[in-house]
C-alpha cells in the first residue's frame, strides 16, 4: 500500500517538476548568454624563426671490456683520458666534455662464473665548428671502444629566440585582429587566449650513423663527402632551427 501510494504522489508531482525544469532553463540571462557566445570569435596565429645552428652535442659511448672489472675500469680511464687529450689538442677544452657515471655490465661465462666485464661511459661533446666535429670523428675511427651515438643541435641565444617567436605569434595575432576590424567594420576585445606548446625542429644536414663499431668506420668518410658537396651550398656546416609558436585568442565582439 505504501508503494502504491509513493508511485501516485510521483505520478503527480511529476509534471511540476518537469515544468520547473522547463521554467529555469529559460531565464533572461540565458538567452543573454547564447547572445553573448555568439558574438565572440577565435582567431589564431603562429610564428616561426629559423636560424643556423652555432654548435653541436655529439654523444660517444666509451667502452672497455676484460675478464677483470679492475681492468676494466682502469681502460675505460685511459680511453677517457685519451679521448680528452685529443680534444683539447683540437681546440674542444674540457669544459666542453661531460662524462657520466660508470656503467658495469658483467658477462656470463662457464658453470655460472662472471666471463668478463664490460664498462661504459656516455660522453658528450660540444664542438663549434667543422674541424672540431672533424676531430671527434677521427677518434672514433681510430679507437674501436668509442661509438658515435648521435648528434644534437643548439644555438647559444636559444632562450631569446624562444622569446622573440612568441613575440612574433603574439604581433601577428594583434594584425589579424586590426584587420578583421577594418574589414568588418567592428570592434574586438581580447576574452582570453590559449597556446600550444612551443616547438623546436632540428634539420639535420649529415645522415645519422647507426650505433655500433660496424658503421663508425665510415662516420668520417662520409662528414668528408657531404661537407665537400656543400661547400658552396651551406654556409655553416651545422643544421639548421626552427622555433615556433601559435597562439589562439577569442575576441568578443563590441557592442555598438
Amino acid at each position: 500500500m505504501a508503494a502504491l501510494t509513493a508511485l501516485l504522489v510521483a505520478t503527480t508531482l511529476a509534471p511540476h517538476l518537469v515544468a520547473d525544469v522547463e521554467l529555469r532553463c529559460m531565464p533572461d540571462e540565458l538567452q543573454a548568454h547564447f547572445e553573448s557566445r555568439s558574438r565572440r570569435v577565435h582567431l589564431t596565429a603562429e610564428a616561426q624563426i629559423k636560424v643556423e645552428a652555432d654548435r653541436a652535442l655529439v654523444t660517444l659511448k666509451v667502452s672497455s671490456k676484460d675478464k677483470k672489472l679492475s681492468k676494466a675500469l682502469v681502460g675505460n680511464q685511459r680511453l677517457r683520458g685519451e679521448l680528452l687529450r685529443h680534444l683539447e689538442s683540437n681546440g674542444i677544452p674540457n669544459e666542453r666534455v661531460k662524462i657520466s657515471r660508470y656503467s658495469s655490465m658483467p658477462r656470463p661465462g662457464l658453470f655460472g662464473k662472471t666471463g668478463s666485464y664490460t664498462v661504459q661511459n656516455i660522453v658528450v661533446v660540444t664542438i663549434e665548428d667543422e674541424h672540431q666535429y672533424q676531430a671527434v670523428a677521427e677518434f672514433i675511427d681510430e679507437r674501436h671502444e668509442v661509438a658515435y651515438e648521435s648528434m644534437r643541435f643548439k644555438h647559444s641565444n636559444e632562450t631569446q629566440l624562444k622569446l622573440d617567436v612568441v613575440n612574433r605569434a603574439c604581433q601577428r595575432l594583434i594584425e589579424k585582429k586590426v584587420a578583421f576590424e577594418q574589414g568588418l567594420d567592428v570592434k574586438l576585445t581580447l576574452s582570453s587566449f590559449s597556446q600550444l606548446p612551443q616547438q623546436s625542429h632540428q634539420h639535420h644536414k649529415y645522415p645519422r650513423s647507426s650505433a655500433g663499431s660496424s658503421s663508425i668506420g665510415r662516420v668520417s668518410d662520409a662528414i668528408q663527402r657531404r661537407m665537400e658537396a656543400q661547400v658552396v651550398d651551406a654556409p655553416s656546416v651545422f643544421s639548421s632551427m626552427t622555433f615556433s609558436h601559435q597562439i589562439t585568442g577569442e575576441f568578443e565582439v563590441a557592442s555598438e
